[in-house]
């Protein structure tokens, strides 16, 4: 299961109504943070990469919970704007 915390707001990963994913390394504990199921994913080669919003550690703490590297942009790097996002 890859839920998210309740608001977003638990450093752990876990939710209280459906308890969340078990870190992929050590099942007795969490992989943190709201992407915790991305993290879990990346860790357990479900995934190659997974994206996420780094507002207060969600990118960095389940990375760093979960033997992974996360990478947040810069502030204001990545336009917030409205219409697709667009790369050149």
């Amino acid at each position: 299961t890859t839920v998210m915390t309740e608001g977003g707001v638990t450093p752990l990963g876990y939710n209280v109504h459906s308890k969340g994913p078990r870190n992929a390394f050590n099942q007795s504990f969490y992989p943190g943070g709201s992407s915790s199921g991305a993290a879990v994913s990346v860790a357990t080669g479900l995934v190659p990469f997974a994206l996420g919003f780094d507002g207060g550690g969600s990118i960095r703490l389940p990375a760093a919970m979960s033997g992974l590297y996360g990478l947040a942009a810069t502030f204001g790097r990545i336009p917030f704007g409205g219409g697709a996002l667009a790369f050149t």
